[in-house]
């Protein structure tokens, strides 16, 4: 099975500030694995299943790795960039990406398990469930250059991307968190120097 993240991730980063992620709606509990970033273009929702942020960032300016899974990619003929809200900084509305395509991250790994198709099976559509083995997959991820940073965009499909210099827009996907420190510190302390990598969690 695939880890995580792998290893040798590129390092990408944006500076915004968390906090958490609250809806008057809606208990704290039913959105835990989300928190809220503001960016120079407004607030967002960003999931963070594994609680990568510790609360002690929130309201503190921060260097912020994410990567949009599975966006929906198109032209960008205007050579736009950003990553602006669409709405209220909702898990329901993703935000929108824009920008230059800097490099190909290509991660190749195994499956084993339940794969689903859909197959014609005596003229009508049904849904077909096979098991496999060590399948070979890859998982191909954008560095894409949005103009106040950079983030990863996972792919859905690693076969037709956009090339290396592409302008691309970006839309529908979910903004994950991927690592998160203070800007101008680390550990113990020290004063941080470039950007923050993304690495493994």
């Amino acid at each position: 099975m695939t880890p995580v993240l792998p290893p040798d991730l590129p390092t990408v980063a944006l500076r915004g500030v968390p906090a958490r992620y609250e809806r008057a709606d809606a208990p704290r509990r039913a959105y835990a694995e989300w928190i809220a970033v503001r960016l120079a273009g407004g607030d967002i929702a960003v999931f963070d299943p594994d609680h990568v942020c510790p609360p002690g960032y929130f309201g503190r300016p921060c260097r912020v790795a994410l990567e949009l899974f599975h966006p929906a990619v198109a032209p960008n003929r205007a050579r736009a960039t950003g990553l602006t809200p669409t709405g209220a900084a909702d898990p329901d509305s993703p935000p929108a990406a824009a920008g230059l395509v800097l490099a190909h991250h290509r991660h190749h790994w195994t499956y084993s398990g339940p794969v689903a198709t859909e197959e014609e099976i005596g003229g009508e559509r049904r849904r077909v469930v096979r098991h496999v083995l060590d399948a070979p997959q890859i998982t191909l991820r954008l560095v894409v250059d949005v103009g106040a940073g950079t983030l990863l965009a996972q792919l859905r499909e690693a076969t037709g991307a956009p090339p290396v210099g592409a302008w691309v827009a970006l839309a529908g996907a979910r903004p994950e968190l991927l690592t998160i420190e203070p800007v101008g510190r680390i550990a113990g302390g020290g004063r941080c120097a470039g950007t923050m990598t993304a690495i493994s969690i």
